[in-house]
């Protein structure tokens, strides 16, 4: 038996990822594998491409641990790196992901040596940009919303009383901004009720008659 042809007999499956396809193999694909392959120089040839376009001012750096295979954004974007069992691209972002994940924060899966782990994407960034995080500290988003991924202006290490006391003024501002829009409906209900009545009990309201409720 030939070289060539005793190496047939040892492929037992098309070398490309989820591929099922029956023998015979020729350097390690099925044949419609390796007629693109033959053609186009990529067996994988007429797949749709994702195409990786940075936006003004966004920064990309590796994520420490998964070199060659993710990047982050300064903007908060993730990119898998097209490789040959996965098309690559930017990767979904889930903010209540399932097991693993961390819900309220937008978060995506990585896969390195068959092994999957769940990241948030706002520590990916620290890591990335800033280093690891530093004993007794977290991360921290300055406005307190945790969709809102742009270093450096909203994310930093920082104590957890930094981060209670930015939750706390987040939770202070959006109460006051909530009793400020009551007041002024109260008011506006105040002026409302204070016009003059007409014999009927309706209020004259800019030529208009307003029927007051349970009013007969």
């Amino acid at each position: 038996m030939s070289r060539y042809k005793r190496a047939q007999t040892l492929v037992t499956h098309c070398k490309v990822f989820q591929c099922s396809k029956a023998g015979p193999y020729t350097k390690g694909f099925c044949q419609p594998h390796y007629l693109k392959f033959r053609r186009y120089g990529d067996p994988l040839a007429g797949r749709a491409v994702i195409v990786w376009q940075p936006v003004p001012g966004e920064e990309w750096k590796w994520v420490p641990g998964f070199e060659d295979l993710y990047m982050v954004s300064s903007v908060g974007r993730v990119w898998s790196v097209p490789r040959e069992r996965t098309a690559g691209g930017y990767l979904s972002q889930h903010p209540t992901g399932g097991a693993g994940s961390h819900p309220g924060y937008p978060s995506v899966s990585f896969s390195k040596d068959g092994i999957r782990t769940y990241w948030a994407v706002h520590k990916l960034m620290l890591l990335a940009f800033v280093g690891p995080v530093p004993k007794g500290m977290e991360c921290l988003h300055l406005d307190d919303i945790p969709t809102n991924n742009f270093w450096p202006e909203n994310l930093r290490y920082g104590t957890h009383a930094e981060n209670q006391a930015m939750m706390r003024a987040a939770s202070g501002a959006h109460w006051q901004e909530t009793h400020d829009v009551a007041k002024i409906h109260a008011s506006q209900i105040s002026a409302h009720s204070n016009q003059p009545r007409d014999d009927d009990g309706k209020f004259a309201s800019g030529g208009c008659v307003v029927q007051l409720a349970g009013a007969a």
